[in-house]
């Protein structure tokens, strides 16, 4: 094999004169001047596009203080004035333990809140003489709406049924009846009207946890409110929900 002959059939690499290399730099610096350009007249038009935030007026050296010493202080406002103050508004030996105690806890460092740790239910009913009423519904703690597993309330003066129960024997959201039952055999003579109740601890403890509320709750033994038709107390010592419910007829 001729190894000359493939030498000489390799090009050569191309070279530029002086003159021909100073043109190409020229024309890359104009080039990329022209890109530089163009982006800059993007950026300006983006940046002219963008309207400018509205200046919020802030609100605090000129707010009115109320002071709060005593819970005769805090009775002399009205309901609408409680649910719209600020926390900088308000001032006073009362609410700074309430608030203190709210977000600290009583040994600091901890919030506390409002908690839940037992619910009652009640229901006023009178029945005949060998039946109690039991407490039905959809969990385990509860029967699984089978009158053998429900709960049997105890009897208390002016037949008002009640019922004991811890949050943690009971799922966070769950439906529930009342029904008549025959306490040797368990069956069930006769159920409440109506459609089946229903129970969520999270609207109320959102309830005890707001802010309005909260030094009102930390001020009283017991606060008493309603949620939807259901009237409620709130024990606050004990952490103690009860619950007042009113038998429903069957049609």
């Amino acid at each position: 094999m001729n190894m000359e002959g493939i030498l000489y059939a390799t090009p050569a690499a191309k070279s530029f004169s002086k003159s021909e290399e100073d043109k190409i730099k020229e024309e890359d610096k104009e080039s990329k001047t022209g890109i530089e350009k163009t982006i800059f007249k993007e950026e300006k038009k983006t940046k002219i596009a963008i309207p400018r935030e509205k200046k919020i007026k802030k609100i605090g050296k000129d707010e009115p203080k109320i002071k709060i010493d005593t819970l005769q202080d805090l009775n002399k406002l009205s309901f609408t004035q409680i649910k719209n103050l600020s926390i900088s508004q308000l001032e006073g030996k009362l609410f700074e333990e309430a608030f203190h105690e709210a977000v600290y806890g009583k040994a600091g460092g901890k919030k506390i809140g409002y908690n839940i740790a037992s619910i009652e239910f009640n229901v006023c009913m009178k029945v005949e003489f060998g039946y109690s009423i039991y407490l039905i519904g959809g969990c385990e703690f509860l029967g699984n709406w089978n009158p053998n597993g429900a709960y049997k309330m105890l009897w208390s003066e002016g037949h008002i049924w009640k019922s004991w129960l811890k949050k943690s024997q009971l799922p966070l959201a769950f439906h529930y009846k009342y029904a008549v039952v025959e306490t040797t055999t368990q069956n069930a003579k006769r159920w409440e009207g109506g459609n089946n109740r229903y129970f969520c601890f999270y609207p109320i403890e959102e309830h005890l946890e707001s802010p309005h509320l909260s030094y009102i709750i930390h001020a009283t033994p017991v606060h008493k409110f309603t949620i939807g038709t259901t009237q409620m107390e709130y024990i606050r010592e004990k952490e103690h929900l009860i619950i007042c419910d009113n038998w429903q007829p069957s049609l």
